[in-house]
């Protein structure tokens, strides 16, 4: 019998990562403290089942290479550039110059530092002129910082290899957007070397999802209600407290 006050993952967790497809997730994980560092899927719109499954079983090889990127066009203050391999588009890495919205996460200093190294280690010549990308209506569009952001999806995506082979429990967080979703993510799990150690949490925001998600290995719970206002995709911070009560990140 659960314990009312305690949340449907409830329980010390070795490693936990969002897996998309909503920017709440990782938005709240971090906020929670229930993540240290960004995952490679974190801050993207990771909304193509199949393509989510491939790169779990593959180990994210090919993931935002150079050659499967396309610029479909602009979100906010960001160019939307789409990986077609997998389906996963960037949706806040490429600014485009004179727009800038005021940022909801902050890396944390570590990580910030990370970043200006390397600017600083690229000579002029290594970026400039910046790599162009096939964009809409025909139009090359320049990513000056495409060089910079593959070393950051690199390190964003060994340190989530290293993590979930480790021993221990792991937590996978999925904002549900097609009901086959969950055994087709369970199925992708279970074909990696270290997926049986994993729960995958499915938050749905439909009725109709629901049915679709009783499976071994899968925990489901509603998505919180967002709330009013320009960021009302984050949610009610009171109801993403409750989801995560009494869940925590096992201590290094």
């Amino acid at each position: 019998h659960q314990d009312s006050a305690e949340g449907p993952v409830a329980g010390e967790w070795a490693f936990i990562a969002s897996l998309g497809s909503s920017c709440a997730v990782a938005y709240h994980l971090h906020r929670r403290g229930l993540v240290r560092r960004t995952g490679p899927l974190d801050w993207m719109g990771c909304w193509e089942p199949d393509g989510l499954c491939r790169l779990l079983t593959g180990g994210f090889d090919g993931f935002m290479d150079r050659a499967n990127l396309r610029v479909t066009g602009t979100h906010g203050d960001s160019w939307e550039v789409w990986d077609t391999v997998h389906g996963i588009r960037s949706i806040h890495d490429f600014k485009i110059r004179g727009r800038r919205n005021p940022s909801l996460h902050r890396p944390n200093r570590r990580e910030r530092l990370q970043r200006l190294l390397d600017r600083c280690s690229e000579p002029v010549w290594r970026w400039w002129p910046p790599l162009r990308f096939s964009g809409p209506e025909g139009r090359s569009i320049a990513l000056p910082r495409f060089r910079s952001f593959r070393r950051q999806i690199g390190r964003r995506v060994a340190r989530f290899m290293a993590a979930v082979e480790r021993p221990g429990p792991l937590l996978l967080v999925r904002n549900l957007r097609k009901a086959e979703e969950p055994p087709l993510i369970r199925r992708a799990l279970n074909e990696t070397s270290w997926g049986l150690h994993a729960t995958l949490l499915v938050l749905f925001d439909h009725p109709d999802l629901a049915g679709s998600v009783d499976l071994p290995g899968v925990v489901a719970a509603p998505h919180p209600p967002p709330c009013g206002g320009p960021f009302g995709w984050r949610g009610r911070d009171e109801a993403w407290d409750q989801l995560f009560e009494k869940c925590r990140l096992a201590e290094s």
